[in-house]
């Protein structure tokens, strides 16, 4: 759940990372997991080729006061990691919906 030490890690190791937009609450997130990422060659691919990050946008734990800020889009206020991860993805990947996987290159 830290994009920036994933992003970090996949600079380190020289492979590209792949974001995956979840939800605690995501019922379809759960399917792709439990009937797609479970099968060996996906479970294989994902484990030998990318750094794997997980942004929950739902997530609840807040963020230090000093990171809190308004949102240009939505003019609410960020201030719980789930905000922060659901704006990144809308602001950057035009998404609002998970889940949501975006390979990036480093």
């Amino acid at each position: 759940n830290d994009y920036e030490a994933g992003l970090a890690y996949a600079k380190e190791v020289g492979k590209p990372i792949m974001i995956d937009f979840t939800g605690w609450g995501c019922v379809n997130c759960r399917k792709m997991e439990e009937n797609v990422w479970v099968d060996e060659r996906v479970h294989q691919r994902l484990r030998d080729n990318v750094v794997l990050v997980s942004l929950y946008v739902d997530a609840r734990p807040e963020l230090p006061e000093d990171e809190q800020y308004i949102s240009e889009i939505t003019g609410r206020k960020i201030k719980n990691i789930g905000n922060k991860w659901s704006e990144f993805q809308e602001v950057n990947f035009q998404e609002v919906s998970q889940p949501l996987y975006v390979i990036l290159g480093h």
